[in-house]
């Protein structure tokens, strides 16, 4: 039959989303559950608490996910999907050490989204690259980050891609979210939509704004005036990105460009935390379904933020992760979209 429900996504912008799912006996087969251990604690996302429920939740929200996937969420994806039809990929070298590879991005309509880290260049411009700096629109830029989306501009038609558009939308995950911030700065126009995206700034953007001021005279001598008036003047400004960014709270990799001083930009953040009602000592998940993973929005923010060890725990809980077969969390913030393009 016909199973039809609407969830109202909590922390973002309250617009109901309608999810249809249809099957016929022998497609879908769900756990039997104890309904008794249904209990309201206010949250559409995790209604369920112990047992076979629980089980039944997890299979209900991956299918909720599968279907909700955004433009944006999408196009993160498909760009490390070779066979796509709309990839467009050519040969790279890292800036520093003569390391091959490719670039690559998807153009879909005004959408252009970027591969994240693959091959010997990626990496190299990754680590290498951020021991330079290169200066575009006001911004002073990673090296590495520059170079990758300099190679595709150099060897393609994005930018003339790009130029069609009014107001395009850069997209990506981990490396490729970095080249989506960096496309936004390069064209000085449109927005981003990235995942666990890496920080390409360093310092803050100079850009043309507009400052009042008081001035004052006298108009006479016994009358004395001011008044506010408005000029042209450069303002360095560490908010300066338009649109996105989904980030895991124990994912290293939007950190770690920040230990060499480089930072986001700004942006609407919607950082992945686990939650639990219980438990404090809740580390790695490892609390099972006394908790659970939401995306929650931090408004205009230039998070994550973290230092040296913080990063390097951030590090050690990805391996656990992997090693005991649960998600890993760089890849993690690819499968929470809680907004369209």
């Amino acid at each position: 039959g016909s199973d039809t429900y609407s969830i109202a996504e909590d922390d973002f912008d309250g617009t109901p989303l309608t999810i249809s799912v249809t099957a016929t006996a022998g497609d879908v087969t769900m756990p039997d559950f104890d309904w008794s251990t249904c209990f309201d604690i206010g949250d559409p996302v995790d209604p369920f608490r112990d047992g076979d429920s629980r089980k039944a939740l997890e299979v209900m929200l991956e299918t909720e996910r599968a279907l909700g996937y955004t433009t944006a969420g999408n196009l993160a994806q498909d760009v490390y999907n070779d066979d796509d039809s709309r990839l467009t990929c050519v040969p790279a070298t890292s800036v520093y050490g003569d390391f091959k590879g490719q670039a690559c991005y998807i153009k879909d309509n005004c959408n252009f989204a970027f591969r994240g880290s693959d091959d010997n260049a990626d990496w190299a411009d990754n680590i290498l690259g951020a021991a330079g700096i290169v200066s575009k629109n006001g911004a002073w830029i990673h090296k590495g980050f520059y170079n990758q989306l300099n190679t595709l501009i150099q060897n393609t038609n994005i930018n003339s891609q790009v130029n069609g558009c009014g107001n395009p939308t850069f997209i990506g995950h981990s490396l490729g979210g970095a080249l989506a911030n960096v496309a936004h700065t390069y064209w000085n126009k449109g927005s981003i939509n990235t995942y666990a995206g890496a920080s390409p700034y360093m310092g803050r953007r100079s850009v043309s704004c507009t400052e009042n001021y008081r001035h004052c005279w006298w108009r006479k001598w016994w009358h004395y005036k001011c008044e506010t008036r408005s000029r042209s003047t450069t303002c360095n400004r560490w908010h300066h990105v338009s649109g996105k960014r989904t980030y895991h709270e124990s994912d290293p990799v939007p950190y770690a460009a920040n230990i060499a001083g480089y930072n986001h930009g700004g942006g609407i953040g919607y950082r992945i935390e686990w939650v639990t009602d219980r438990a404090w000592w809740c580390c790695f998940d490892w609390c099972g379904y006394n908790g659970r993973w939401e995306s929650r929005h931090r408004g205009e923010t230039n998070e994550p933020t973290a230092g040296l060890w913080s990063t390097i725990w951030d590090i050690g809980e990805n391996i656990f992760s992997l090693a005991s077969g649960g998600t890993h969390y760089h890849s993690m913030s690819v499968h929470y979209q809680p907004y369209a393009v």
